[in-house]
């Protein structure tokens, strides 16, 4: 205990909010625009060049910022933590009410403890420590790991080959297998994969190339794989573990030959970054999965029925597409307020699929966007929203994109509306009961649920509108919603994981 006390001791004597970190070089991209947020807010400090523990049973009311080279949590903390130069490692019974988040490292989580808003890993930069012991400030500068000379040429992840694997009712188990091969330096680095899809049989090949060239990113990826324009609704892992306990894969697929190439470059300003790109894509595509049934091999603890996974993708058509791309990611963050904003515009120069005499020509625009904020004391309004406008002759239903049922609108039917038209958008105010926090699941919270959206194909049909309630955890809740219009409720069990 007394070991403890004095880890916590140090821990708010090094709390203050400015004048220890000193941001020299903030650097292109997502890190250093979230240490320059985190420093705009009250924070701790902690500098160690020994691995830090952060102990059980004590609590932290800020976001933390850690410069070591190790830190393993298992406090609670009521806000982020942020290791740069190291790794972060979640303990059981560790609780963050924010982002856990390294820098010039990995962020790993364990089933046992809480991470609420999500784990971020940035391995391919970090920033140098320069440190002024008397005046106990410390100088950061942003540096590129992408760029190392004692890079080896070839590493297997995992130490086989083998990539983070995925579940979903057309492909099955989706295993990923190869290299990582780092030319130049670190600033070319080759990613050529084999993927395995148990359901279909298939080994995919694919390589991505990317090039780092300062502030300019080049990214070349071409493959054979299963696509799907509803990755939006539920990140990989999400999707993967809903698939394989309920049935519920919030999806629809098609196959395809893919090719893309962009070229990305970085800007920052404060708290503020901006991406632009510009690319092209080409692509020859086909249907699966339009006929699945009990006899397939599908699988999943519950949920095994039509409307769920023996769903049948919609059918495609066969066929080539050419098009230029250009949009940008961008983001801003100021005190309590983050947000974030990307934007895809699709122009076909050329599209013949095989079964139509006449070329399609369009137009495509998806765009994707997150807001959170706190309003009073721990409590927070946190927006999603997600659309896509196309414009030009209708595009083959390998442009369109779906809501209903789980992660969108629960009272409609799995992946109901669809086309390629879209508006999503989703409110959630969430009020922390922080007076009790349980291990390993911390504090409950209230979420007042307000969704609304529409898809059609030309034109937006009628919008569906749900209110309702979610009384849980941050990982997990029970759900209830109701449609005003029509009266259909849904009581569910819902699941979050940070995305």
């Amino acid at each position: 205990m007394r070991a403890l006390a004095s880890v916590v001791a140090f821990l708010l004597a090094t709390a203050s909010a400015s004048g220890q970190i000193v941001l020299v070089d903030q650097g292109p991209g997502e890190p250093g625009r979230i240490l320059a947020a985190a420093l705009a807010t009250p924070h701790t400090v902690l500098y160690s060049q020994e691995p830090v523990t952060l102990p059980r049973d004590s609590v932290i009311d800020r976001t933390i910022i850690v410069l070591a080279p190790r830190v393993t949590v298992a406090s609670t903390v009521h806000g982020d933590v942020i290791v740069v130069g190291g790794d972060l490692f979640m303990h059981p019974g560790g609780n963050i009410q924010g982002r856990a988040i390294a820098i010039g490292g990995g962020a790993y989580n364990s089933t046992l403890a809480v991470v609420r808003d999500g784990r971020l890993s940035f391995r391919d930069a970090t920033f140098d420590l320069e440190s002024d012991a008397g005046a106990g400030s410390f100088r950061l500068s942003y540096r590129s790991l992408r760029v190392d000379s004692g890079q080896e040429l070839l590493t297997w992840p995992l130490k086989v080959g083998v990539r983070i694997p995925s579940y979903n009712r057309v492909d099955g188990i989706v295993l990923p297998w190869g290299p990582i091969v780092a030319l130049g330096d670190g600033r070319f680095i080759l990613n050529p994969t084999v993927t395995y899809r148990s359901h279909l049989g298939n080994f995919d090949p694919g390589i991505d190339i990317e090039a780092d060239f300062g502030k300019l990113d080049v990214e070349i990826d071409a493959r054979r794989s299963t696509l799907t324009n509803d990755r939006w609704i539920r990140g990989d892992l999400l999707n993967s573990l809903t698939t394989v306990a309920f049935g519920t894969d919030t999806r629809n697929y098609f196959r395809a030959d893919r090719i893309e190439a962009k070229g990305n470059y970085d800007l920052a300003f404060g708290g503020f970054t901006f991406s632009p790109f510009v690319g092209g894509l080409f692509e020859n595509a086909w249907s699966t999965g339009t006929s699945l049934g009990p006899d397939n091999r599908a699988f999943s603890f519950f949920g095994r029925d039509d409307e769920r996974i023996y769903r049948p993708n919609p059918a495609v058509v066969p066929g080539h597409i050419a098009s230029v791309l250009a949009g940008f990611e961008g983001g801003w963050s100021s005190g309590d307020f983050t947000s974030s904003l990307t934007a895809r515009v699709e122009q076909v120069l050329d599209a013949m699929p095989s079964s139509v005499v006449d070329d399609f020509r369009f137009m495509q625009t998806t765009l994707h966007g997150r807001a959170a904020f706190q309003t009073f004391g721990v409590q927070r309004l946190e927006l999603k929203s997600h659309a896509i406008l196309t414009s030009g002759d209708t595009p083959p239903p390998q442009r369109y994109a779906y809501i209903g049922g789980s992660g969108t609108i629960p009272t409609l039917a799995l992946l109901e509306m669809g086309g390629d038209q879209l508006f999503f958008f989703d409110a959630a105010y969430v009020i922390p009961v922080q007076r009790f926090s349980f291990p390993f699941v911390g504090s409950p919270e209230l979420r007042l649920r307000f969704i609304t959206g529409s898809a059609g194909i030309s034109e937006l049909p009628d919008f569906v509108q749900n209110v309702g309630v979610r009384v849980g955890f941050p990982l997990a809740g029970v759900e209830y919603l109701v449609d005003p219009a029509s009266g259909d409720s849904k009581i569910s069990f819902s699941v979050s994981m940070g995305q």
